[in-house]
């Protein structure tokens, strides 16, 4: 598997939930041995949540609007014509 953030080399890990606020004590994912970023089931649920309400919204801007991604950001800002 290879990083979304860097193509970098990912490889599973084991990750333990000190504050128990997960529902469990440790749990898998996975680390870019390059950058360090992390990715376990409950980042990606997220981010495609986040994904899809971006979607949502552009297309909720209805006519009269166009949808821009502001600068340096990947959330998608409507502003009227």
């Amino acid at each position: 598997m290879s990083c979304p953030r860097c193509r970098g080399l990912m490889v599973p890990d084991r990750f333990a939930d000190f504050f128990h606020d997960g529902g469990y004590i440790s749990f898998t994912g996975w680390r870019c041995l390059c950058c360090g970023n992390i990715l376990d089931p409950v980042i990606l649920r997220n981010q495609q949540a986040f994904s899809v309400k971006g979607i949502e919204n552009a297309f909720s801007a209805g006519e009269g609007h166009e949808g821009t991604l502001s600068p340096g950001s990947d959330r998608l800002v409507s502003s009227a014509i």
